[in-house]
Formats: structure tokens, sequence, C-alpha cells
């Protein structure tokens, strides 16, 4: 990802143990425990996809796949990431267009 022609917002898919909400932000967390902050904030050229995950089905928050695009936020110096799709075992549920 440190390539100078590699994609500065790559999409990847990222298994996921849960997904929810700590102190009201939007996280994902993996198998291991680690989390990511999901945030629509700095990618302006997609439609804001976060508020779009409280309409979803309680089944769909846990031990799915996540398609997300990863934003490093300069200003924290973390990884971010905005939700594009949830894939279960039954469905691909877009959130953007």
């Amino acid at each position: 990802m440190k390539g100078p022609l590699a994609d500065k917002q790559p999409i990847f898919a990222l298994n996921f143990k849960r997904l929810g909400q700590i102190g009201g932000t939007p996280v994902v967390e993996d198998a291991k425990g680690e989390r990511l902050v999901l945030t629509d904030a700095g990618m302006a050229e997609e439609p804001a996809s976060c508020h779009l995950l409280s309409l979803l089905p309680k089944d769909s928050f846990a031990v799915h796949t996540l398609i997300a695009r990863f934003r490093h936020d300069l200003d924290t110096r973390t990884l971010r990431i905005k939700p594009l799709s949830i894939v279960t075992t039954n469905a691909i549920i877009r959130l953007t267009l």
C-alpha cells in the first residue's frame, strides 16, 4: 500500500466478528478483538453510508464480511474505513450506489 502507484483509498473485504457502536462511534471488530472506526469523513466523492447501518437487520451485525474503503486519517494517524457492502451467507447488502 506504500507504492507510488498504489491506490490511496483501497477497497478490501474484511471478515468481522461484530459491527456496532462504542460511545456513539460506529466500529467493526475482527476475531482478534482489533477495531476500526467506520466513517464517511474524507470521502466526499461517495454518498454517506454509515447512517444506513441502523436500518440493517440484527443478524447482519455479526460474523460476516464487510467490503470497505480504507482511508488513512492524517489528523489522527489512524486507519478509518467506509462501509460499502456487507456480505452474509444469504445476501449482499449494498450501502452505496
